[in-house]
């Protein structure tokens, strides 16, 4: 996002093509580290602990799993920091916001602590999909 940022920033006539390498360099990069995280992150939480282990890792995974929409939607606000478009800047932060607290609450009295990490995927994946829908009119 923030080479998006400096590169749209430089030449704004080419940000609609820097957006669509951007975020396929964002997908190959993030994808596979996902997979890794899902694959070896409870020998890495091992480091800590049995105990911890047993108890985080599905926490780390969803966390993981967050991060794709998560740098989706830091995309999508870099491209609007070029064209210098607060307003929608402020509404995706604050959805953004919004969204994981008020369904933090919820998801931990039903989930414990891994309540939070879907609630952050949730908010998240929610603006996701409607920063992907707005990437696709625009």
């Amino acid at each position: 996002a923030a080479s998006l940022f400096a590169e749209g920033s430089h030449d704004e006539s080419k940000l609609v093509s820097h957006s669509k390498r951007a975020v396929g360099m964002n997908l190959l990069l993030l994808v596979p580290l996902v997979v890794m995280i899902f694959v070896f992150g409870d020998k890495l939480l091992l480091l800590f602990g049995d105990e911890y282990t047993e108890k985080s890792t599905a926490l780390l995974w969803i966390l993981a799993l967050s991060a794709i929409p998560l740098g989706i939607n830091n995309l999508y606000v870099a491209v609007n920091r070029v064209r210098n478009n607060m307003m929608t800047l402020t509404i995706i932060s604050g959805a953004t916001c919004c969204l994981t607290m008020g369904l933090c609450y919820p998801f931990m009295c039903a989930l414990g602590v891994i309540g939070a990490g879907a609630a952050r995927l949730a908010g998240q994946s929610i603006v996701g999909v409607i920063v992907v829908a707005l990437m696709l009119r625009d």
